[in-house]
């Protein structure tokens, strides 16, 4: 809910599904986000460490002591190369497919 008189336009306009706006304590609207939605993919090295990459965004890795922290340190890895891309201009890139083959050797 926006302050009386301020309307979400700097915003981007109003909250949809896809672009929800963030409301901070009573300020009123601080920015809109876009979902996205990425492939992660968690290894574990032979030291233990899990390794957690986003094939989608190139460059973009992590790593954790456990699986839950390499999870929670991709999140704002994930974020921060999103908002790295849009600060220089670049599109982030979509994700085309990903899915599991099995092969027999």
């Amino acid at each position: 809910m926006p302050l009386a008189g301020v309307e979400p336009a700097f915003c981007g306009g109003a909250p949809t599904a896809s672009s929800p706006c963030i409301y901070l304590d009573g300020v009123g609207y601080d920015r809109c986000m876009t979902e996205y939605s990425f492939t992660v993919v968690i290894e574990q090295d032979a030291d233990g460490w899990f390794i957690a990459h986003v094939p989608a965004l190139q460059g973009c890795h992590t790593q954790g002591e456990t699986e839950a922290e390499a999870y929670e340190l991709i999140e704002d890895a994930i974020r921060l190369h999103i908002e790295a891309r849009r600060e220089v201009g670049e599109a982030v890139p979509p994700e085309v497919s990903s899915g599991t083959i099995k092969i027999a050797v």
